[in-house]
């Protein structure tokens, strides 16, 4: 999550909290207003904090077992669009239930080796696309995880430099 000014600070959230608080959370927050009342950041900063990192209501941490039975119904009825996905669970948000999936859930995740036509694929993809792991995968590699071509890259990456020392 990528903010206007930085990582927050424990003030910084404090603050958010009073001001989350005194609108009250039963009803639709203005992060304007919110936003008013903390230096350098905006009304969307304040949101993606409040909703990604300190709302009560978001669990972090192990899931449990009707999380993840929440998570394979809200993706049979909605797919992958995650926002809609996290409504049904409530206690996660979008990123959460996304990395939950790809990562653990995905019923058809290939954990085997690495071939090397695979290797060589990833090497270009990345060449092509940067670093965006889930668009990679997505796109080159639908039964991998985004952190397992991003962990297969980084061994490749580290096994050059290797070669290239000794």
């Amino acid at each position: 999550m990528a903010d206007s000014a930085g990582s927050w600070t424990l003030d910084e959230d404090e603050k958010l909290r009073r001001s989350v608080a005194e609108q009250g959370l039963s009803r639709q927050i203005n992060w304007y207003q919110v936003a008013a009342t903390i230096a350098n950041r905006s009304n969307k900063d304040c949101r993606k904090r409040w909703v990604y990192s300190l709302a009560p209501s978001i669990h972090k941490g192990p899931w449990d077992a009707e999380e993840d039975r929440l998570l394979r119904e809200g993706v049979q009825i909605y797919g992958t669009k995650w926002a809609q996905v996290s409504r049904l669970i409530v206690t996660r948000n979008p990123d959460q239930s996304s990395r939950r999936w790809h990562e653990n859930l995905k019923p058809n995740i290939n954990r085997d080796r690495w071939s090397l036509l695979e290797d060589e694929t990833l090497r270009q993809a990345v060449r092509a696309h940067g670093r965006r792991w889930i668009e990679i995968v997505e796109r080159y590699f639908p039964e991998r995880t985004p952190i397992g071509a991003r962990n297969r890259y980084d061994q490749l990456r580290k096994r050059v430099i290797d070669q290239q020392c000794a």
